[in-house]
């Protein structure tokens, strides 16, 4: 997928922008004895690489977290 959809899915909190602000998040939650914040998805970049037509790319790695 492409980093606007990616950024999408960070704004809207269906996944964090990276996997250390998830475990930052869980770990403030859990020292103000909340509920952690559950993510749909995890969100990978990827290398950037040249795609005919459209330059040079960075396609982001999206899945469903456990």
């Amino acid at each position: 997928m492409d980093g606007a959809f990616a950024e999408e899915l960070s704004r809207t909190g269906e996944a964090p922008v990276s996997e250390a602000e998830a475990a930052e998040a869980a770990a403030a939650a859990e020292k103000e004895g909340e509920e952690p914040p559950s993510y749909r998805f995890a969100l990978q970049p990827m290398w950037q690489r040249p795609v005919r037509g459209l330059g040079v790319v960075e396609p982001w790695l999206l899945s469903r977290r456990a």
